[in-house]
């Protein structure tokens, strides 16, 4: 047993910290210093509409969408000057849709849009105050994850600065044949990786024996021709690889991928009917 009798005769202050309190549609918790840190609303136990978070200075840091503990629709953040910092979308847990990303200036930093956890574009801006110059990035998911697809720079006017750009062009004349007619495609790579040095360009399409691989150490365009011979939804992918040339190639030599993807439609061939004049 304690002998309280050793302990000065003074009095003793017990503390007591609420880190976090639950009502009956709604949770909030607190800093260690007793500010309010998060408030969300609950049904049945779970998280199941709008969580707010907020800085020790009772600025709003952020507010989220739940739906049974899953993220939902709008997130915001916000900088504790209560301008918004980003703003994202999701679904069942998984970015889906725009997203933007703004500097504490207020300037637009970065936008761009997902689908399904993975980034297709993103667009950055540089914080000036007539956002001078901005770059643009594409993405193409392949192999399990996000490969750069193209990288435009664009300047004060808005006009692409190809020193500093990546990126090329697919032309198809028509993106729906009859079956029987031949798909035809170009391949024009505008602005090289490789700026001053010597390159080869591999235009890789996969499963295709005639154009598997094709070589082109001049020119940097490329044309495919294809007979399907099935109706339906058909797709143009591959990669353009870039590699540096200094002679020889070995586990140093430096290549650049990017992945293409352009879908196509081949119909059936609908014959033509002659009209009987003579009735």
């Amino acid at each position: 047993m304690i002998n309280l009798n050793k302990f000065p005769r003074k009095s003793l202050i017990l503390a007591l910290v609420i880190t976090s309190c639950t009502y009956d549609n709604f949770t909030v918790k607190y800093y260690h210093t007793g500010e309010l840190k998060t408030k969300t609303q609950m049904q049945d136990g779970r998280k199941n509409g709008v969580q707010t978070g907020y800085y020790k200075s009772k600025e709003i840091m952020f507010i989220k969408n739940w739906v049974n503990d899953t993220l939902n629709g709008k997130s915001e953040s916000f900088y504790e000057n209560g301008k918004l910092e980003s703003e994202y979308y999701l679904s069942d847990n998984v970015y889906d849709g725009e997203y933007s990303i703004y500097y504490e200036s207020g300037h637009l930093k970065e936008n761009g849009k997902y689908e399904n956890g993975n980034v297709v574009e993103k667009t950055q801006f540089y914080d000036a105050p007539l956002l001078l110059k901005r770059l643009i990035v594409r993405y193409y998911f392949y192999s399990g994850e996000n490969q750069v697809n193209e990288i435009i720079v664009l300047d004060r006017n808005q006009d692409t600065i190809l020193e500093r750009s990546n990126f090329y062009e697919i032309i198809i004349p028509k993106d729906t044949i009859n079956l029987g007619e031949t798909f035809e495609a170009e391949i024009n790579l505008v602005a090289p990786y490789f700026k001053k040095s010597k390159m080869l360009i591999n235009f890789v399409i996969p499963g295709d024996s005639i154009h598997l691989r094709q070589i082109f150490t001049d020119s940097l365009k490329f044309k495919y021709s294809h007979v399907p011979k099935v109706t339906g939804l058909h797709s143009f992918a591959g990669l353009i690889e870039e590699v540096e040339d200094n002679g020889y190639i070995d586990d140093s030599t430096e290549i650049r991928k990017m992945y293409f993807f352009k879908n196509y439609y081949v119909r059936t061939t609908v014959p033509h009917t002659k009209l009987d004049m003579s009735k």
